[in-house]
């Protein structure tokens, strides 16, 4: 998947975030969990009261770039899940790729969070079919930073069939009302959460089966703005194979029903569509 992030309204001790879950959360009766927001949200912390996998795709701010994976205990015979890895397996962070040079606010930086930037996200799995690495790529003005999970094959099978099920996209903006962010900013900075906004834009979904009936009109009015993808059907990333995009129909009318039911009233975060166009 590929998108264009707006991260200069998130500064240190806020959270800009993309990910993928699970959802729907199953109850331990076997039926979709009751959450606060009514969508039946999950997430491997269980914010809501529902544990379910998710996977980390962007955890930002202007100093920090930070992704993950968190896979699950087998769930019982009802699909109810009891317990996940909270703290999350086989990351990629920015913090372990020169960020004084590579990712920050200014333009001494190869990515300058203060201006949009692109991103790139590549999940690959091995002979056997099983999710065996990924790989972030941020450019913006011709500069590039490639971050590649090495040697987490065993971390990453455990997801394979999480995504073979299929995972639901998620955005949110929040910032800690207890603790610190340490875990994600490394003392690059300190200062609390002074502003916060975000937003995405051509976000471009591909798979590598190919589509021959994807609808690729994904106007989103939810926000009274024009939100349409406007990716190509070839991959810019120069693989010589047919893929396409798939539809993100579906994805925009979940984006809609954040937008319009956007807070949990029992926790700190708030999930948002800010913008998707």
């Amino acid at each position: 998947m590929e998108y264009d992030v707006d991260l200069s309204r998130t500064d240190c001790g806020c959270v800009a975030a993309l990910y993928v879950i699970g959802m729907p959360g199953i109850g331990s009766d076997g039926q979709p969990f009751e959450s606060t927001d009514g969508l039946h949200y999950c997430d491997a912390q269980a914010v809501g009261g529902n544990f379910c996998p998710e996977f980390d795709i962007m955890e930002a701010n202007q100093w920090a770039y930070h992704a993950t994976s968190h896979s699950c205990d087998t769930p019982d015979a009802n699909g109810h899940y009891t317990n996940c890895d909270r703290p999350g397996t086989c990351d990629l962070d920015i913090y372990d790729h020169q960020p004084d040079v590579n990712f920050g606010p200014g333009a001494q930086y190869q990515i300058n969070t203060l201006q949009e930037f692109h991103t790139k996200v590549e999940f690959k799995q091995d002979t056997d079919g099983e999710f065996s690495e990924y790989s972030i790529i941020l450019t913006q003005d011709g500069r590039e930073v490639t971050m590649t999970t090495n040697n987490c094959k065993e971390g990453l099978s455990k997801m394979t069939q999480d995504f073979t099920n299929g995972m639901v996209f998620a955005m949110s903006s929040w910032s800690p009302n207890y603790g610190d962010l340490t875990w994600m900013q490394h003392d690059r900075c300190t200062t609390p959460c002074s502003q916060q906004g975000l937003s995405f834009k051509n976000l471009q979904f591909n798979t590598a089966a190919t589509s021959t009936n994807g609808d690729n009109d994904s106007t989103d009015n939810t926000d009274n703005s024009d939100t349409t993808d406007n990716t190509d059907t070839t991959d810019n990333g120069g693989s010589s194979d047919n893929t396409t995009p798939i539809t993100v129909s579906d994805i925009v009318a979940g984006f809609a029903a954040i937008h319009n039911n956007p807070h949990y009233s029992d926790t700190e975060f708030s999930r948002t569509l800010y913008q998707v166009d």
